[in-house]
């Protein structure tokens, strides 16, 4: 065998043998560190697996802002915190203003709105602190590329965008708004001239309706004083009527006893003889006692009409017998009564005592008569009304009825109203029953209502107190 070759395989099995050992000694320690390794190599994958999703989410996150930035509504402008220069914008920006975005980069805020806004560009981009947590809204002026202006309203608010403190102003387009409330605020100026201009023409109108009125008023009074002065003249000829029978008997009786003392004067001179003193006598006793008669008439009537006329003209408050003052306010109207051929019924029973006021009730009832002649039996031949009355408590309900030709049922709710009267400009004012009414519910404190069916005549109700209320005071009408 060659020496040297045996020399080399000695020298390897030396050689392998060292190995074995130092592989037998080293082996545990190599291996622990090649597992550390390979954790150390797994965490770093873990590791670059992680930076790559942050990688990818911030690449979608940035495309997700770049799109809502870009798609928003409203012009979107991102403002330098130090200069206050424009460093984006979105397209919204670019629409609305009409710069490109390489344009609108380094742009001033002084450069995007009017010049008469100038001064509240310091209020909106104040200091940091004064708007870091507050979004604050502006209304202002702005100026396009064109130099057009335009209304805008503009919010302000600090972010943090990828890092840099940054202004963030969003703006939209108000300007139909603001011409909307501009529109509004001249209607409103027209319409408050037109308001002030009307009130003016509302005072004057009223001014002239108060004058109107004031004329209406003076010429009813006028009317109801013409009525009553019609009535009183229907009273005095009623008076003079009836006066007139007594004072003309009592004439004939003072002319015939003249004649016979005439007389007896010459038989006195030419010789009296007892027949002619005995039948001189008589005729005295006669003649005295007719005289006497027909002037207590006279007196009656005469003391009858001064209470009625004292009654009617003073609205005195008195006590009195409903029957007698009926029968006095009736009795005046005889000779019209007997003219119409009606006749009156007074079937008031004796003993109804008012405490009340008998003047206003007197022209109630002249009124009544007065209605019922003038309408209800115009084109009657004769007629009948009859008064009556009945209590309850300490009320009385006098009833008026007449059966002539009745009241239409379309002028039922009419018939109180002043100057309604279906006889304009034939002799009749309208004022009969609304003077009635007035009477009946003010002065005398009582209610009417009216019944009537066309062809049967017409019923009025007057529910009256006994005691009429003492705050009540009558009408001077």
């Amino acid at each position: 065998m060659n020496p040297d070759k045996e020399k080399i395989q000695l020298r390897d099995q030396i050689i392998g043998l060292e190995e074995h050992a130092l592989r037998k000694s080293y082996f545990p320690l190599l291996q622990q560190q090649v597992e550390a390794l390979k954790a150390t190599q797994r965490s770093l994958e873990h590791k670059a697996e992680e930076l790559e999703n942050m990688r990818r989410r911030a690449e979608e996150s940035e495309a997700n802002y770049r799109e809502l930035f870009d798609k928003s509504g409203e012009a979107i402008i991102v403002h330098d915190l130090q200069s206050l220069r424009v460093l984006e914008v979105n397209q919204a920006f670019t629409d609305l203003f009409g710069y490109a975005r390489e344009e609108a980069v380094q742009l001033s805020p002084q450069d995007l709105a009017a010049p008469d806004s100038h001064a509240m560009l310091d209020a909106m981009f104040g200091t940091e602190s004064q708007t870091n947590s507050d979004i604050q809204y502006f209304e202002l002026l702005a100026r396009r590329k064109d130099g057009t202006e335009f209304w805008v309203g503009v919010t302000v608010k600090y972010a943090s965008i990828r890092g840099e403190r940054r202004i963030l102003t969003t703006t939209h387009d108000i300007t139909d708004r603001k011409r909307a409330e501009a529109a509004v605020i001249e209607a409103n100026r027209l319409l408050e001239e037109k308001v002030e201009r009307r009130t003016h023409e509302l005072a004057r109108a009223n001014q002239e309706l108060s004058t109107l009125l004031e004329h209406l008023r003076n010429a009813q009074h006028q009317i109801v004083q013409g009525e009553k002065l019609a009535a009183l003249g229907s009273l005095v000829a009623g008076v003079a009527h009836e006066l007139n029978t007594p004072i003309g008997n009592s004439l004939m009786l003072a002319s015939a006893l003249q004649d016979k003392r005439e007389e007896f004067a010459a038989k006195v001179a030419a010789g009296l003889r007892r027949s002619d003193l005995l039948e001189f006598t008589d005729y005295l006793s006669e003649g005295f006692g007719s005289l006497l008669s027909s002037l207590n008439r006279a007196g009656e009537l005469v003391a009858s009409f001064k209470e009625l006329a004292v009654d009617q003209t003073s609205s005195r408050r008195r006590k009195f017998d409903l029957h007698e003052i009926i029968n006095e306010t009736t009795l005046m109207q005889g000779p019209s009564l007997r003219r119409a051929c009606v006749c009156l019924h007074n079937e008031i029973p004796a003993g109804i005592m008012m405490d009340s006021y008998p003047g206003p009730l007197g022209q109630v009832i002249g009124n009544l008569l007065n209605n019922a002649l003038k309408h209800g039996f115009e084109d009657r031949q004769s007629g009948v009304i009859t008064i009556s009355a009945s209590t309850e408590a300490d009320r009385v309900e006098l009833v008026f009825a007449d059966n002539g030709c009745g009241i239409k049922p379309e002028h039922l709710p009419r018939v109180f109203d002043p100057f309604f009267t279906t006889k304009l400009g034939q002799g009749g004012s309208g004022l009969g029953l609304h003077i009635l009414y007035n009477l009946v519910t003010g002065a005398l404190g009582g209610t009417v209502r009216l019944e009537s069916t066309p062809g049967e005549g017409a019923r009025f109700f007057l529910n009256l107190p006994l005691v009429a209320s003492k705050i009540s005071e009558p009408e001077s009408e």
